[in-house]
């Protein structure tokens, strides 16, 4: 009797958040901000509930569909929880983050690393959770938080050259009526301290 083969059919998605943020100029209202922040905030909770480190959330692996409905994707450095140990922050995946950044104790994107794994300590799901507020922020002002965007590269300039000691979101609120929100958000997910992080 010959094996049975199975195949995974999953539908083609063209684009990416960085692609539409940062090639395209998309700007979406703050309608469309909190819808996805909060789409992209229960797709990373779901991956935490089913014991997974993403370790390279970042626009470039949120997929976005005709409808603006968001995909988390590659997985190629994620990692199941119960494998890390703070003797071996790398842990055992094989892959490399694509445009990133591998070295045995700091995996991932590094303008999207979180201060414990630039600080080479074992990442958690804190780790994801400033990765997702990294992308949240470039979603909602465009920029990276912690930039100096009079230079000519601006991706250089991020929380690497910035010190663990300062704390300056950069976010920038065009819209009145959605500041305290979108500022409660950012204050909840951009702390330096991974304890105060949810």
């Amino acid at each position: 009797m010959a094996a049975v083969g199975y195949l995974l059919v999953m539908p083609y998605i063209p684009g990416n958040l960085y692609t539409k943020i940062h090639h395209d100029g998309w700007r979406p209202g703050w309608s469309l901000v909190l819808q996805l922040s909060k789409q992209l905030a229960e797709g990373l909770a779901a991956i935490h509930a089913a014991g997974i480190l993403h370790r390279d959330i970042k626009p470039a692996n949120v997929l976005l569909d005709e409808h603006n409905l968001p995909y988390i994707c590659d997985f190629g450095i994620a990692i199941p929880i119960n494998e890390l140990s703070t003797d071996d922050a790398g842990g055992s995946a094989k892959g490399r983050p694509t445009g990133g950044f591998h070295k045995r104790n700091m995996v991932g994107t590094l303008e999207y690393m979180s201060p414990e794994t630039l600080q080479k300590q074992a990442p958690s799901d804190k780790s994801d959770v400033w990765a997702l507020a990294v992308t949240l922020n470039e979603l909602a002002t465009g920029i990276f938080p912690y930039s100096d965007c009079t230079q000519e590269n601006p991706a250089a300039h991020t929380v690497l050259e910035m010190g663990y000691g300062r704390y300056s979101c950069t976010i920038q609120l065009n819209a009145e009526p959605n500041k305290a929100c979108c500022a409660a958000l950012h204050l909840e997910t951009l702390s330096m301290r991974p304890s105060h992080l949810y």
